[in-house]
């Protein structure tokens, strides 16, 4: 006998949280430009909160008419490091992976060009996430890893990209 499942059980739907109370990531609007700085230091390792942030920075970014460019790009000498795989863990995985999609959906369908500076390593989902952009601007420094390959793990943006199709 199949057991009924509750969404709720394996998404959350936090509030949605203004960009003065981002705790991970720095939100500004300049000159018709929203930057969204990822701020986790030592390596930005993205947890469920900051790939919130991201997707709320993206969709507050969307409906600001004045926004012409969003630009995500990293405050640490690493863009990002993938998932931060302490809170990856069997009991958060559909929350983690809710995450993800919320924010590479915000990218694929806020309207508006997302540009990635990628300033350092960017490894695993830090990878994907930047792939998610519709421009990608790699500096001298920038390295690209997809390490999970190699532990034959599937990656967030290869269950997201069978839900979504990239916009052209």
């Amino acid at each position: 006998m199949i057991e009924p499942v509750n969404t709720q059980d394996f998404t959350s739907q936090p509030e949605r949280r203004e960009p003065e109370q981002f705790e991970h990531v720095k939100f500004r609007i300049d000159a018709g430009v929203a930057r969204i700085t990822l701020n986790r230091p030592e390596h930005n390792l993205l947890n469920e909160a900051m790939l919130r942030e991201i997707a709320g920075g993206i969709a507050h970014a969307g409906e600001r008419a004045g926004v012409k460019l969003i630009v995500l790009d990293s405050a640490c000498k690493v863009f990002c490091g993938g998932i931060d795989i302490g809170e990856y863990t069997s009991q958060r995985v559909f929350q983690m992976l809710d995450a993800f999609h919320a924010a590479f959906a915000g990218m694929l369908e806020v309207g508006k060009p997302v540009i990635c500076v990628v300033n350092g390593p960017a490894i695993g989902g830090g990878a994907e996430l930047a792939a998610f952009g519709d421009l990608v601007i790699a500096t001298p420094k920038a390295r690209f890893a997809q390490p999970e390959i190699k532990h034959r793990h599937l990656s967030a943006a290869r269950i997201h990209d069978s839900s979504l199709s990239r916009r052209t």
